[in-house]
């Protein structure tokens, strides 16, 4: 009997060995890794060794992915499915969230987002089932070769589990982040790549919900979110200071109080624009991420003061003509007294109730009277003096 038990033992491990030379293939597939690694578990039953060994084969793996990211074609090479091409035109067709019909078309950098997720997320979602059965498989009684074996609770499997779940998910989003900072995209183009990011990771969610990954992305979205207003407001800021800088009092006759009313019209088409353009960062945004957009809001609140804060400090700059200067203080007077009828006014493109209901005007702490310009009507008053006292008066 002993002889024969033997002879079991080396036919075990002689398969072992086999199965072992199998996994140090170099192009060893997801399926042979996972079916081996099931055998050896059976034959050798130490699943602290054999589950971490399995673990940092796929990790590698699935790094090896994304290290080959942008994928060269992607549009050819990963197309739309029709379900989600049908999703994507009934997405896009939202007035909310689209004001150019240009725009019916994914960018460059919203179809390489498209591209990785739906290369890589279906292997993370594989990673966690295939796990998940590795890892509550019973072990064979007959394993002669596991008598010493360390076996692994389930709160440590989970533990591991997270881990490169954690990691490989948060790499995906940071190339995500970094793929969306290269090309420099309107905010709706921005908000549909932001989409495809959540909409890759609600699987895993489900399946992981400890590792908040959807968290871990919204924060990441929100953060591009400001960026892009940041970036929209500083243009908007730039105009705003070369509408004022243009100014020119060579002729202040009879059609004075016209010219005033038609830069003023210019400035206020300006931040209109503005306000359209940045609007799907706002509640379409917020839908995307699941959060009100209250914060986003607030953030192009205090970013439009700045700028128009930066406007009236332009306005003070010293000019070589007296009348360029009262011409400036007629402006900020003109303005403190009407006012940025857009932006008094609710918001437009689907801003929503929630956004107006940050009041603004009524608000002084959010939005004080002098907001529409900058200038209050001491500024505006010490304008006109200054230019008075270069010899023309008002």
């Amino acid at each position: 009997m002993n002889s024969i038990q033997d002879e079991a033992e080396l036919l075990m491990r002689r398969l072992a060995q086999l199965l072992r030379l199998r996994l140090e293939e170099p192009n060893v597939s997801v399926e042979t890794l996972g079916t081996t690694t099931h055998l050896l578990l059976q034959l050798e039953g130490n699943e602290e060794q054999i589950l971490k060994e399995y673990l940092t084969r796929r990790r590698k793996s699935m790094l090896d992915i994304l290290n080959q990211f942008p994928f060269p074609s992607a549009r050819d090479e990963l197309p739309m499915q029709e379900d989600e091409l049908a999703e994507y035109k009934l997405f896009i067709a939202d007035d909310a969230v689209v004001g150019d019909p240009a725009a019916q078309d994914l960018s460059s950098a919203a179809s390489d987002v498209h591209a990785l997720g739906a290369r890589f997320m279906p292997h993370l979602v594989q990673l966690q089932r295939a796990w998940i059965s590795l890892s509550t498989s019973e072990l064979s009684d007959a394993n002669v070769l596991g008598s010493n074996a360390q076996q692994l609770s389930p709160k440590d499997k989970a533990g591991l589990l997270l881990d490169v779940v954690q990691e490989l998910a948060g790499v995906y989003i940071d190339m995500c982040r970094r793929r969306l900072l290269d090309e420099v995209l309107n905010p709706t183009e921005l908000v549909l790549g932001l989409k495809h990011v959540m909409l890759s990771l609600e699987d895993m969610e489900m399946l992981v919900p400890h590792a908040k990954l959807k968290q871990r992305a919204s924060h990441m979205a929100e953060d591009l979110g400001k960026r892009e207003l940041d970036r929209q407001l500083r243009v908007l800021q730039s105009e705003l200071s070369a509408t004022v800088v243009a100014l020119q009092g060579d002729d202040l006759g009879p059609s004075l109080n016209e010219m005033l009313q038609g830069v003023a019209e210019r400035l206020s088409s300006l931040t209109q624009s503005t306000l359209v353009r940045t609007a799907p960062l706002l509640v379409p945004l917020g839908e995307v991420l699941s959060i009100r957009p209250d914060s986003m809001a607030r953030h192009m609140v205090v970013r439009l003061h700045a700028s128009l804060v930066e406007m009236a400090h332009v306005a003070r700059q010293p000019t070589c003509q007296p009348s360029d200067m009262l011409l400036r203080a007629g402006l900020c007077l003109h303005m403190v007294g009407s006012g940025v009828a857009q932006v008094a006014a609710s918001p437009p493109c689907g801003t929503g109730r929630r956004f107006m209901s940050l009041s603004f005007a009524k608000d002084p702490a959010l939005f004080p009277s002098c907001f529409y310009t900058g200038v209050s009507h001491h500024q505006g008053a010490a304008l006109s003096a200054r230019a008075g006292r270069g010899g023309v008066r008002l």
